[in-house]
């Protein structure tokens, strides 16, 4: 665990030092243990590998102010598929847009282009309602 932990903060660190060279970075710095907490209420954190942060961070979306999730992952990997099967119903529950999409590597078709058009429209909506609510 303390290894998976250090793994994640050296990468996170390298990763958000390129992209604050680009302009694209428009998060602040992740609590990898809150990450870790939150995940482990879902999936046992003695699991190695990317499906702790994914977790974490897909549970904290909604209260850090994101308006919808896209979760991507690569063809036939498992830990893509038990994060998805743990934050689809998750996110439902929470009123979360969610999109899922397991890449093969080859280009994205015409269908998946239009369920992004539509998740788009439906984080849009949900950050509409959002900003209704007092």
């Amino acid at each position: 665990q303390w290894l998976g932990h250090q793994t994640v903060e050296w990468s996170e660190h390298y990763y958000r030092g390129l992209f604050r060279r680009t302009g694209l970075l428009v998060a602040g710095a992740n609590n990898v243990a809150s990450l870790f907490e939150k995940a482990a209420e879902h999936i046992s954190p003695t699991i190695y590998g990317e499906i702790i942060p994914t977790l974490g961070k897909g549970l904290e979306a909604a209260s850090e102010g994101y308006d919808g999730i896209i979760l991507l992952g690569p063809f036939n990997c498992l830990q893509y598929r038990i994060s998805e099967a743990i934050l689809k119903p998750c996110s439902i529950k929470q009123g979360m847009p969610i999109l899922t999409y397991e890449s093969d590597g080859y280009a994205v078709s015409p269908s998946v282009l239009r369920q992004v058009e539509v998740h788009v429209q439906q984080v849009l909506e949900h950050a509409a309602r959002h900003c209704m609510v007092p």
